[in-house]
């Protein structure tokens, strides 16, 4: 019997030793790599984390959760590539280099929000639809932001899920490489409020995809690839504001393409649609009139609709360029107007030999039957009073 004993108690210990040993082994990726702050809030030091230094053993993930502020403010790289994760209403400040990260997920899972500051530094990227921001549900209390104020942004690719904002501001560089693909979703927004959106393509098409919107209200949206093979297709909503468009080689857009009021310039080299890839351009007219889109190669519009919102234009008669382009191919969509005040009538002219579309407002037929009416009777009376004896 005691020998029994014995051999069961060495099997025991023989047990807890193997996983122990395996525990050990793995621990880099078993066990979350959390940041607790044993020390203080510095992204630099290990004591800082539960496991290790992030990227110390492959495949390790940072994790800053439960409410946690964290400071990146020395320059950053794993040992190894690694992935990082902000969530549970935590921040990340980032004002030095961060590089050799995986994905880097602000929120992420169903129900989490977080928030990235960056105001300083290059944050570098090696995978695919790297930054993430936002969760797929929508189920977050509140929406998952990547502040972007200064330094510079290279990824090659974005994820902006639902409640999930990008925001580019100031001198902030943004640069969205062609190694692949990005989507913007329903809910998920970019917001350029200063600063720099620049889509590299030269070597690689790049598409969005996505139901989201791209709001530009001021800084630049630029894309790099002079050839017309370089090709940048979105079909995500872009909304401009102010600011300026810059966009090089061959664009299409799928959603909705609004141009709001008369501050921004818009330049695109080559924009085309397809029967697969219709767009709907939106232009909104401000009290004084609208910003034109400027195409300096060629613009197939054949795929397309247009409709100027002129619910806020105050002004009289007039005519307003929409596109003005060196080769216009015809337009096969709806062309509408809609919203004008004070008895005026607009349409939309496509003037081939001119390679120009234009906005034409006029007073409507009756109201100018009337004012014609006035001016003869008008001139009627000055002529019976010059006649002699009147």
């Amino acid at each position: 019997m005691k020998q029994k004993a014995s051999s069961q108690s060495c099997c025991k210990l023989w047990f807890r030793f193997l996983i122990f040993s395996l525990l050990s082994s793995s621990a880099s990726w078993a066990v979350p790599n959390a940041f607790d702050g044993t020390i203080d809030t510095d992204w630099s030091k290990a004591g800082n984390w539960n496991v290790e230094l992030p990227g110390t053993s492959a495949g390790n993930t940072a994790i800053v959760q439960n409410q946690r502020t964290v400071d990146l403010t020395t320059d950053f790289a794993g040992a190894n590539s690694f992935d990082a994760t902000i969530r549970d209403g935590s921040t990340l400040n980032i004002s030095a280099n961060f590089s050799n990260v995986g994905f880097l997920r602000v929120g992420h899972n169903d129900g989490h929000f977080g928030t990235i500051n960056h105001s300083a530094g290059t944050v570098s990227t090696t995978t695919t639809g790297a930054i993430i921001v936002g969760e797929p549900t929508g189920n977050a209390t509140q929406d998952s932001n990547y502040n972007h104020t200064g330094g510079t942004v290279n990824t090659a690719g974005i994820d902006i899920r639902q409640k999930g904002k990008l925001n580019i501001s100031n001198n902030a560089s943004f640069n969205l490489g062609s190694g692949g693909n990005s989507t913007i979703r329903s809910g998920g927004e970019v917001r350029l409020n200063g600063g720099t959106l620049t889509v590299d393509k030269d070597s690689e098409n790049v598409t969005v995809t996505g139901d989201g919107l791209l709001l530009i209200n001021s800084g630049t949206f630029t894309s790099q690839g002079a050839d017309p093979g370089d090709v940048l297709t979105m079909h995500n909503d872009v909304r401009v504001v102010d600011g300026t468009v810059n966009l090089a080689g061959q664009n299409y857009f799928g959603g909705e393409f609004r141009v709001v009021g008369d501050a921004a310039t818009i330049q695109i080299d080559r924009l085309n649609s397809s029967a697969m890839i219709t767009t709907d351009f939106v232009f909104e007219m401000d009290s004084d009139g609208i910003s034109a889109i400027i195409n300096t190669n060629w613009m197939n519009l054949e795929y397309t609709t247009i409709t100027v919102d002129a619910t806020a234009y105050t002004g009289g008669a007039g005519t307003f360029t929409l596109f003005d382009t060196n080769n216009l191919s015809q337009i096969s969509g709806a062309l509408n107007v809609i919203g004008l005040a004070n008895d005026l009538t607009g349409q939309i002219i496509q003037d081939e030999d001119n390679d120009i579309v234009t906005l034409r407002i006029v007073p409507e037929p009756g109201q100018a039957a009337l004012l014609l009416g006035c001016i003869a009777v008008g001139f009627v009376l000055l002529l019976r009073r010059l006649k002699p004896g009147h």
